[in-house]
């Protein structure tokens, strides 16, 4: 997914922890459908490459990500996520 970047805070943006290392934006993009996303960010280690297991989605507005958290803690991929909003 192209990164994006037309908002001015995280107020928009959430975290989302504990992913699959087989996660995929698209997985992202259809657990999120309707949702209005931005931009996904998954955070890979800079030395090795490895994805951490975690990233960041922004949306469109802050009701959404609001919205958005409502999925703590359901699965995806055998995983239970951990969504919280971005902190700056």
């Amino acid at each position: 997914m192209n990164h994006i970047n037309n908002t001015n805070n995280n107020m928009n943006k959430i975290y989302i922890g504990n992913l699959s290392f087989n996660v995929t934006a698209d997985d992202l993009t259809k657990l999120f459908s309707g949702y209005n996303i931005v931009n996904i960010n998954l955070i890979s280690d800079h030395t090795t490459g490895r994805f951490k297991k975690l990233g960041f989605i922004e949306f469109a507005s802050h009701e959404l990500a609001d919205k958005a958290l409502a999925l703590n803690g359901q699965k995806l991929l055998g995983r239970i996520l951990k969504i919280s909003l971005a902190r700056s």
